[in-house]
């Protein structure tokens, strides 16, 4: 949208550069320079920039011009961060909840089509007003196309209609025009003249084009510019107008034209898209001043045209493109945002990341209550296992394994079938026994556990503390909930000790004395149990339970929205 509005602003002013260069010239040129730039606002300059044959002759002038403009590069790129994390922000809060609906349809589309549909009913007011004004005119005027005989003009179809009240003349319709003249001007000295004047306003379609001005103006009534240049419009049509009346009545149009537009300044009219001989007193004073100028087109009028219309040409495929590039750069900025905070899962290879993305996709609804949807999932995982691309090197196509391994023991224990998780690591590391494994060896070692095979377990975590330099809570957590459902509770005790002292993690401690106090109401040393519910309460606040067992971790899971 913005691209849009600063596009056709630059337009505008250009038209205006160009009606002062163009000031002695004839007025046709002018009113053909103010209807370019009223269209333009017409043209969706965003898809101009698609256009191979436009954008490729463009591009290499505009990355040139545009690099330099800071503002609409560097300074727009240091409140991307910004702006993605209050997308992200919007997002959020539009699936939370409904209550920003209606701020989620005020955009700048549909303010502007609002706009435009009100501007369509005052449009459509004036098409009944004008009708209206028609036919009172008919009601209360009579035909007179002797004047044309009269005043020696050829044979015209055109009707003159008399009427009272009006201006000196009018010229009304699109395929049946008439000229509507005053009563008091019906026998006057100034009647050639007037009848002169709207017959050329005719002859040029000049009705039409009001309509057409008209038009625009009431769509874009909001718009400052395209009322002035609206006005400029009617002004270059009446200045043309007066050029050709003068070519062909000499100093006698002017004179007249004076004698006319004095008597009209005593009680002016106005009405909707007609053409009349009198405007605005200022401008009155410009039309008779312009007359006594010699008006031709000069080769330098020629050279303005062609350089500004070039100029419309070029600004308006520029800034789109500009627009469109700085869009794409802000979007990769975004995705170097997103991608950075998903270490885990993206890499600086292509194919990588789009197996990345297939498999997100995949997995999108796996935080899904259904059964027969995260069952749907676990039938696409298997059949991407085996017939996705290969990763572009080894440690890629090992991270694809885990995240993949991963999010199906999730999903297997969203489904209460435990027992499929050590035969899906098997398929999917057919070449790496579980007892070698490190990270995965614990999610296989939950399966065995939540099956009530707690010695599996304990055997596969056995070489995990010796493997890491310093032995990690997590690990730790899970030998003690294995010694737990073997009823090891000694073992618990002692392994609840080390947990104690390889976190100061408030949480960490609090799931020690947990564990312990579970294992000594196990041993039935219920004195000891309340010693550790005694500094649950002092020491943390809160009362003892029964440590639960960790679920199935996966890199996977921070990036899939929750689904109900």
């Amino acid at each position: 949208m913005w691209d849009y509005l600063i596009t056709n602003t630059l337009i505008c002013l250009l038209a205006f550069c160009m009606l002062f260069l163009l000031k002695d010239s004839p007025a046709r040129l002018g009113f053909y320079v103010v209807i370019t730039a009223l269209v333009a606002w017409f043209i969706p300059w965003h898809l101009v920039s698609e256009i191979p044959a436009l954008s490729e002759s463009v591009n290499p002038f505009t990355e040139n011009i545009f690099s330099s403009l800071l503002w609409l590069q560097t300074e727009q790129a240091s409140y991307v961060k910004g702006a993605v994390d209050s997308a992200v922000n919007i997002n959020n809060a539009t699936i939370k909840g409904s209550e920003n609906f209606l701020f989620d349809l005020i955009t700048w589309e549909t303010v502007f089509g609002v706009f435009c549909v009100f501007g369509l009913i005052l449009f459509i007011k004036d098409i009944v007003n004008y009708h209206f004004d028609l036919k009172h005119w008919y009601d209360f005027s009579i035909e007179d196309n002797s004047l044309w005989e009269d005043h020696n003009f050829k044979k015209h179809r055109i009707s003159i209609r008399i009427l009272d009240g009006c201006a000196p003349g009018m010229a009304t319709g699109l395929f049946k025009p008439i000229i509507w003249l005053n009563r008091k001007n019906r026998r006057s000295k100034e009647t050639e003249t007037i009848l002169t004047h709207e017959l050329t306003h005719i002859l040029q379609n000049d009705p039409a084009w009001m309509w057409f001005i008209n038009f625009i103006q009431r769509l874009f009534w909001w718009n400052p510019l395209v009322r002035l240049l609206a006005k400029s419009a009617r002004q270059q049509i009446e200045l043309s107008c007066d050029e050709k009346c003068y070519q062909q009545l000499h100093e006698r149009y002017s004179d007249d034209l004076v004698n006319i537009l004095l008597e009209e300044a005593k009680a002016p009219t106005q009405y909707i898209a007609t053409i009349s001989m009198a405007s605005g007193s200022n401008f009155n004073v410009k039309r008779v001043i312009k007359l006594t100028k010699e008006i031709k087109m000069k080769f330098k009028h020629i050279v303005v045209v062609m350089f500004g219309f070039s100029l419309f040409s070029f600004v308006g495929v520029a800034v789109s493109q500009q627009d469109e590039s700085l869009t794409k750069n802000l979007t990769e900025i975004e995705n170097k945002q997103q991608r950075s905070a998903r270490i885990n899962l993206y890499r600086d290879n292509e194919l990588h990341n789009e197996l990345v993305d297939e498999l997100l996709q995949i997995t999108r609804l796996a935080k899904s209550n259904s059964e027969e949807t995260l069952k749907q999932i676990l039938v696409d995982l298997a059949k991407w296992n085996t017939t996705r691309r290969t990763g572009p090197e080894q440690r890629s196509e090992s991270a694809l394994k885990t995240m993949s391994f991963t999010i199906s023991c999730y999903l297997l224990d969203k489904l209460n079938r435990y027992d499929e998780i050590p035969d899906s690591y098997d398929v999917l590391f057919p070449e790496t026994p579980i007892e070698k494994a490190l990270f995965l060896k614990h999610h296989v070692a939950t399966a065995y556990i939540k099956m009530g095979q707690p010695e599996k377990a304990l055997d596969l975590m056995a070489d995990v503390i010796q493997r890491q330099p310093k032995p990690k809570s997590g690990s730790l957590s899970l030998i003690a909930q294995a010694n737990l459902a073997a009823a090891n509770y000694n073992e618990v005790i002692a392994v609840a000790e080390q947990i104690t002292e390889s976190s100061g993690n408030e949480r960490v401690k609090i799931y020690a004395l947990n564990l312990k106090r579970s294992a000594y109401l196990a041993m039935n040393k219920e004195d000891k149990a309340n010693e550790m519910n005694n500094i649950l309460k002092d020491t943390y606040s809160v009362e003892g339970s029964e440590p639960k067992l960790m679920g199935f971790a996966s890199p996977l899971l921070p990036y899939l929205t929750a689904v109900n």
